[in-house]
């Protein structure tokens, strides 16, 4: 098999110049296709090629993500404008949360921004808004919003943590070290509070061994060992090596700065890239904001894909879920061509009664479906 296959091109999505770059990945036997912003990685998405699929079909199957993803981020940028001034908070949080996803900071910054001016208190706002500054480098604002979000939501954990990690991010060990024991105190199973504790408290035994109010650095590091210990067993096999050996390197002095690395490793990044093709809260705004047109024939390519996933992966109930999701939306596309060529009919013959009752049956029903259609997005 040609490992060779693969596809590249420059795409234009709001004031980016995107890269994106498909390849076929013969080990894994998947096309996979990755998007760079000034060479940064920013999103990656994968798409499983079946075994019955011929050697000379496979550059037809990298095109064709290729061309998806292309046509993909063409759509989401080009709602932005649309969302933003629909003035629709829920819509503008579905697309904040997704440029966050997707790696594009400063657009979730200026949407979510756009958001808490229209809803100051809009729930979990200040908190993604936190996400997104703190992302983008911006601990000044980041500190700020998520001070915020606490004065709103004090007891969310998830709160607590992140301003932990800025905390860490400026150099202030203690106020990460308070911090994440808050988010143990609202949630003492916490995962990752667990392990980012463990990581804080080993960097300041490293770093800060004198700090005044923190105890001697053996003690730090016996209550991060302890923290570790407890995570071990929960975190992701995929991780479980580098905890491992960060837990191993804590009982060394010279080893302490690889087990910190290790521990970091462990502990993945504070916002996951999704690598599924499909996501409900694309489906929703591509469908209230795009281009009627536009949008079908990206949503023939996603049903496409998704069919593929649910045969590779019948028991996964997200994938039926958005096949769900995609067959009604083509519903309603189907449903809306059909309402314009009973319209047109009427204009040829303005006489047609039966084009007429057609007509009129389609557009009073149409309303029913559309609300349905909406409740099911939302």
């Amino acid at each position: 098999m040609n490992q060779e296959i693969g596809f590249s091109h420059m795409v234009r999505a709001g004031k980016r110049k995107l890269q994106i770059q498909t390849a076929f990945v013969e080990d894994e036997r998947k096309a996979r296709a990755s998007i760079f912003d000034n060479g940064h990685l920013v999103d990656t998405r994968e798409w499983p090629l079946d075994d019955s699929i011929e050697p000379e079909q496979v550059e037809t199957e990298v095109k064709q993500l290729h061309d998806l993803v292309a046509s993909d981020l063409d759509l989401l940028f080009c709602v932005m404008d649309k969302v933003i001034s629909s003035k629709n908070t829920d819509s503008m949080f579905k697309l904040g949360t997704l440029f966050l996803e997707k790696g594009f900071f400063d657009e979730a910054v200026e949407t979510f921004n756009a958001l808490l001016t229209l809803e100051p208190d809009y729930e979990n706002g200040h908190f993604y808004l936190g996400q997104a500054f703190f992302l983008f480098g911006d601990t000044d604002q980041a500190l700020y919003q998520l001070q915020q979000a606490i004065h709103l939501s004090p007891n969310y954990p998830d709160v607590h943590l992140l301003l932990g990690e800025v905390f860490r991010k400026i150099n202030d060990p203690l106020q990460a070290i308070k911090c994440c024991e808050k988010a143990l105190v609202l949630h003492p199973d916490y995962l990752r509070a667990h392990l980012f504790l463990g990581l804080v408290l080993a960097e300041s035994a490293l770093h800060y061994p004198t700090h005044s109010e923190l105890p001697p650095p053996i003690e730090r590091l016996r209550e991060s060992k302890q923290h570790l210990l407890y995570a071990l067993s929960q975190v992701p096999e995929q991780r479980k090596q580098h905890l491992e050996t960060g837990i191993e390197c804590l009982d060394i002095r010279e080893r302490l700065e690889e087990g910190i690395r290790e521990i970091e490793m462990a502990l993945g990044p504070t916002i996951t890239n999704h690598k599924s093709l499909v996501a409900d809260s694309e489906f929703y705004l591509k469908f209230m904001f795009s281009d009627l047109d536009r949008n079908h024939r990206t949503l023939e390519n996603y049903i496409k894909i998704l069919e593929k996933a649910v045969t590779q992966h019948p028991d996964y109930a997200d994938l039926q879920q958005s096949l769900g999701t995609a067959h009604l939306m083509r519903g309603w596309h189907s449903f809306a061509r059909a309402v314009e060529a009973y319209r047109e009919a009427v204009r040829i013959n303005p006489g047609y009664k039966k084009a007429q009752k057609n007509l009129k049956l389609l557009e009073n029903d149409g309303r029913g479906f559309l609300i349905l259609l909406r409740a099911i997005l939302k």
